[in-house]
């Protein structure tokens, strides 16, 4: 039972994120900001995704190479 909530939980956060992301692209956010936001989201997705395997479910994950494909998409941002 625990899995299936959390496995809610997650799809309704990642749900409204999503929504804000593409909220705030059509309405509030320049040129500049919207070349940001896309990596950043993907950076904080695979961050928060990450963290909450690792807490939750105890899964094993491969700190250097996440960091590692972190740093790469910042770098092809900025």
């Amino acid at each position: 039972f625990s899995e299936i909530a959390f496995g809610f939980i997650a799809g309704g956060l990642n749900f409204v994120t999503t929504g804000l992301l593409l909220h705030v692209t059509k309405t509030a956010a320049t040129p500049v900001e919207r070349a940001i936001i896309f990596p950043l989201f993907a950076v904080s997705v695979i961050l928060f995704c990450n963290v909450w395997g690792s807490l939750l479910y105890k899964e094993r994950v491969y700190w250097l190479g996440i960091f590692l494909c972190l740093i790469g998409v910042f770098i092809g941002t900025f």
